[in-house]
């Protein structure tokens, strides 16, 4: 069996951060998210993975290599793509992917920046032989029925079978809040049927064949679809908000011998500290809570619940870190306050200056002195924002000025 993980978007809803990192590639609970579905993958002994990406994605390449290390073979298909506009889009991507690596009898598709747990990969194969449809789809709960406008609404009979399929309805239309997330088990005749028929029919009317909704939508009556519902934790790294709230789910999956560092158990979760890091005995950290080699934490601070500080991130007296991750060689500033937010690498918070909820400052920009971003606020690499100020909305450079440094860095 293979399974096909889609990553050729190039993530315009993640920016700023997405300049620099591909948002499959983006720490969750201390991994890159795409590293937790490599692993979902060994673990239900599917050991054939291909990665369909873009061409400039080649630091995933470079990351994972041939698989061995998480016991798994990978290959990797790109795509001849430079930008969101002359992409194939997913379903291309697959037709594309498959035509390069061989169509096998059954095929598991993952949409990359997903992230989950409670789904066991082998019960979807296991309930896809017994339905013995065309495809089978991985369901999820949604908590509140609004969010069905973000993804799609399923309904399903007693046995399984999907009637409905609605990609991105309306609240008030939605015929539940049973969602698809991005998770397929696929046969061969589906695939060397009906995907190319979709395909040439979006040609046909002018439109790419992309979002995966689209094509259960379109088949939903012509096909044999299931439907295979689990329970647990679900999300994706596609904008700051899901991103965020994906992590902070995820940590509390946290397992503090897999990252390498001592841990110790707190009444929030686990905390992971790496044995070089530097912490004062009087800050307070609440897990779960990350934190990586190099760390300095000053008297006062306060870290967690939900945070990770990556790399030689050194945190001032009195501030205050929650729910955020926070990118190597950052500096938050004393009495800082940064909740539920993104800070890239090399980036700078003065002292006293909050980050609300959602807000991404880019890589080395700099927020300066009891300055505030307000929720949802973007600011680009090396944006600099001065003392006493508040901003919101996104605060752009012009990508030429710093497209070679970000370049020049690592991902983490």
């Amino acid at each position: 069996m293979k399974a096909v993980i889609l990553v050729g978007g190039y993530a315009t809803r993640l920016m700023p951060l997405s300049l620099r990192i591909p948002k499959v590639m983006v720490p969750v609970a201390g991994k890159p998210g795409l590293e937790h579905l490599v692993q979902a993958c060994k673990n239900a002994e599917i050991h054939d993975v291909v990665i369909s990406l873009n061409s400039n994605q080649k630091v995933i390449e470079e990351y994972f290599g041939d698989g061995s290390k998480w016991g798994v073979q990978i290959t990797y298909v790109y795509e001849d793509s430079m930008s969101d506009e002359d992409k194939f889009g997913a379903i291309g991507a697959i037709e594309y992917t498959l035509k390069k690596t061989g169509m096998p009898e059954e095929c598991l598709i993952l949409n990359g920046d997903n992230i989950f747990y409670g789904l066991d990969l082998k019960r979807l194969k296991h309930a896809h032989a017994g339905n013995k449809g065309h495809a089978t789809l991985a369901l999820y709960t949604l908590e509140k029925k609004s969010e069905v406008e973000l993804f799609s609404a399923v309904q399903v009979d007693e046995k399984g079978r999907i009637m409905r399929f609605q990609e991105k309805p309306k609240l008030a239309e939605a015929v539940s809040n049973l969602a698809s997330v991005g998770i397929y088990h696929v046969g061969r005749p589906f695939l060397e049927e009906h995907l190319p028929e979709f395909i040439k029919h979006r040609k046909i009317v002018g439109k790419k064949a992309d979002s995966p909704g689209t094509l259960w939508q379109h088949f939903v009556e012509k096909a044999e679809l299931y439907g295979h519902a689990f329970t647990g934790t679900w999300g994706d790294t596609n904008t700051p908000e899901t991103y965020v709230d994906i992590h902070k789910a995820s940590m509390t999956y946290l397992v503090g011998n897999e990252l390498g560092g001592d841990y110790t158990v707190t009444e929030g979760g686990k905390v992971a500290i790496s044995p070089d890091a530097k912490i004062s005995s009087d800050a307070i950290i609440h897990g779960p809570a990350i934190i990586d080699s190099g760390c300095e934490i000053s008297a006062g601070a306060v870290i967690g619940p939900g945070a990770h500080l990556m790399k030689g991130v050194k945190v001032g007296e009195g501030a205050a870190i929650m729910n955020s991750i926070v990118f190597r060689d950052a500096q938050i500033g004393s009495k800082a306050l940064v909740n539920d937010a993104i800070i890239d690498l090399g980036a700078s918070v003065g002292s006293g200056a909050v980050m609300e909820e959602y807000s991404i400052l880019g890589f080395k920009a700099k927020l300066g002195t009891k300055s505030k971003m307000l929720s949802k606020t973007r600011a680009w690499p090396f944006v600099e924002i001065g003392e006493d100020t508040v901003v919101g909305g996104t605060i752009r450079l012009p990508e030429e000025l710093f497209k070679n440094e970000l370049a020049k860095e690592p991902l983490y």
